[in-house]
């Protein structure tokens, strides 16, 4: 299987590593064996950046595909910019996927299981709030602003480039996949910068995350440890992943951190003050 972007110019082996390089000068580099992470390196100035992990020509393409199908345009045509070579600051739009109702329906007719129960999160409202207060908190600087969309869905899809000093709204919102139709579903996830959800079939979701522009947090309770798919499916569409693991009763601290950590890096560290 091809790796790397959608077109290459060469390919180099270094160091026992294979690196496919794309017609911008950018390559990842994948170990011959084992779980490893793949760095992105560039091939004609050497240096290293960490947006990117991996990425699979057919992964990102087949990314691209059903996206297409669903609607969804590719992110470079939903938001063009006159100046490539200048930044674009968006809005950022988080979204929360939610077993709860899944859960509740299982417990009432007699579908629980011992896998089910090992994911089942006690305090995933306090986990929703604690992510709210801190996207307020995150903003108290003025280079942000919260907005609640699940107050406001119409918002989601609102994405305009941004002035340099115009104020960043960062949404949140939950969707629970039970109850939604699959064309709701994808609408959301279409249209998310950071996908948060506890390991499960709901992650699958993450192959309509716009390609190369998204993040995915994935939560693991240890049960599910050695459980690689959703990271490399994150990887191969050039999206930068994290992993929190948790308990079912959730650190509500430790999501909340991982989730400012990647603001910052969306936002700018230089921009807020304070985090």
């Amino acid at each position: 299987m091809g790796q790397g972007c959608l077109s290459y110019v060469h390919h180099v082996v270094l160091a026992d590593e294979s690196i496919q390089c794309d017609s911008f000068g950018w390559s990842w580099r994948f170990p011959p064996f084992g779980h490893e992470r793949c760095k992105q390196v560039s091939c004609f100035k050497g240096q290293s950046d960490d947006s990117f992990k991996c990425a699979s020509s057919i992964t990102w393409a087949a990314s691209h595909y059903y996206r297409h199908l669903f609607g969804l345009p590719p992110f470079s045509l939903s938001t063009p910019s006159s100046d490539p070579s200048v930044p674009q600051r968006r809005p950022i739009n988080i979204l929360w996927l939610s077993r709860a109702k899944l859960d509740a329906y299982a417990l009432k007719h007699d579908d629980w299981s011992k896998w089910r129960g090992v994911r089942h999160l006690v305090n995933e409202p306090e986990v929703l709030e604690g992510i709210r207060e801190g996207i307020r908190d995150f903003c108290g600087a003025g280079r942000c602003h919260f907005q609640d969309a699940l107050e406001d869905p119409e918002s989601w899809t609102d994405n305009p480039i941004l002035g340099v000093n115009d104020s960043v709204p960062i949404r949140f919102t939950s969707i629970d996949p039970t109850v939604h139709a699959l064309e709701t579903q994808v609408h959301y996830v279409g249209h998310t910068s950071i996908l948060i959800s506890l390991h499960g079939g709901a992650l699958g979701l993450s192959l309509f995350l716009p390609p190369g522009h998204a993040t995915m947090i994935e939560l693991q309770v240890k049960e599910v440890s050695g459980n690689f798919h959703f990271e490399h499916m994150a990887y191969e569409m050039g999206h930068v992943y994290e992993q929190v693991r948790i308990t079912r009763k959730v650190d509500v601290d430790s999501v909340v951190r991982t989730v400012r950590e990647q603001l910052v890096r969306l936002v700018g560290q230089e921009e807020i003050e304070g985090v």
